[in-house]
């Protein structure tokens, strides 16, 4: 099984997401930043010390999820910046101060480069923050943000940093809608993750967005702990459909460890205690997947009063 960083890496990796990130947050949705102009950077940043120590030349280095040199207007003649991307799935009060690293050695090794050398000029440096922790993310977001008391004569002199954070719980209507391709799926699949009612009610609404890509599905079932039948399809996986028949592969199953609980006993009371058990059996997991109760009831067709119980049983536990 693939780990959250493994398949972050590998959604937002995908030139088309990462040029439709960065186009629906920096440019309203406008396609400056082409995919097909993209290249992939070697995320991992090696800074040398000048300083020898036992005679050898000391490198430190430091590892980035995703970096980019970005191309626009579609002839591939000009770069306009340097996009980082982070993911994060918890909430990290230090990474404010990684960020700031990052972009600091990316500007210092800019510097040594041979282009430098060339031109004198620097490419701006972009790096996103990712928020996929399934909370909002409520540590600072920049320096200013940190700090106590300043006296006003000193704050002027204070420079500020503030991280480019997407946190899909901050995130407004139109700039969702800024995004083009299944970055938009995701992200209002995380922005109504901790309201499953609505998650539903979103796959539903159309096939536009319940079809994604193996990744996109990949990383939804990661980190919205979904298992989803078939997810290396290389068609894409219909969200929607996945989901609904886990829970209907669920109730048949339990429906028919009921029958047979029931036909060892013999009894046709046997048989009904065994068929209640696997009922009950199919509604604690769609519970502890966090499915509302209604949700259940339409996929499922138990009744609702018998969903209702099994939750109280459970909260009572």
């Amino acid at each position: 099984m693939m780990t959250k960083d493994a398949l972050s890496k590998a959604f937002f990796g995908k030139p088309e997401i990462a040029a439709d990130l960065c186009n629906g947050v920096v440019f309203q949705g406008k396609p400056v930043v082409r995919a097909e102009n993209l290249k992939g950077l070697s995320p991992e940043q090696v800074c040398i010390d000048g300083a020898r120590r036992e005679g050898r030349i000391q490198a430190d280095r430091r590892q980035r999820d995703l970096l980019f040199l970005c191309g626009a207007y579609g002839d591939g003649s000009m770069d306009i910046l340097i996009l980082g991307i982070e993911v994060q799935s918890s909430v990290d009060r230090q990474m404010l101060f990684r960020v700031m690293e990052y972009d600091a050695r990316q500007y210092m090794l800019q510097f040594r480069s041979r282009r430098f050398r060339e031109t004198g000029l620097l490419l701006p440096v972009v790096t996103f923050v990712v928020n996929l922790s399934g909370f909002p993310w409520e540590a600072p977001a920049s320096i200013h943000a940190m700090l106590g008391p300043v006296d006003r004569r000193l704050k002027p002199f204070v420079h500020d940093y503030a991280m480019n954070l997407l946190d899909p719980f901050g995130m407004s209507e139109n700039m969702c809608g800024a995004f083009c391709t299944e970055l938009k799926t995701v992200v209002n699949c995380f922005r109504a993750s901790r309201d499953k009612r609505r998650l539903m009610e979103f796959l539903r609404e159309g096939d536009s967005h319940a079809r994604v890509s193996p990744e996109a599905a990949g990383l939804l079932a990661g980190f919205l702990n979904v298992e989803l039948p078939n997810g290396e399809q290389e068609e894409g996986v219909d969200m929607c459909q996945a989901m609904m028949e886990i829970l209907k592969d669920a109730r048949d199953e339990g429906m028919a460890e009921g029958m047979e609980k029931g036909m060892e006993k013999g009894m046709e009371k046997g048989m009904e205690k065994g068929k209640a058990e696997g009922m009950e059996s199919v509604v604690t997991t769609a519970l502890k997947r966090n499915l509302p109760p209604e949700d259940i009831q339409d996929i499922t067709g138990i009744s609702l009063e018998f969903i209702l119980a099994v939750r109280q049983k459970l909260t009572s536990a």
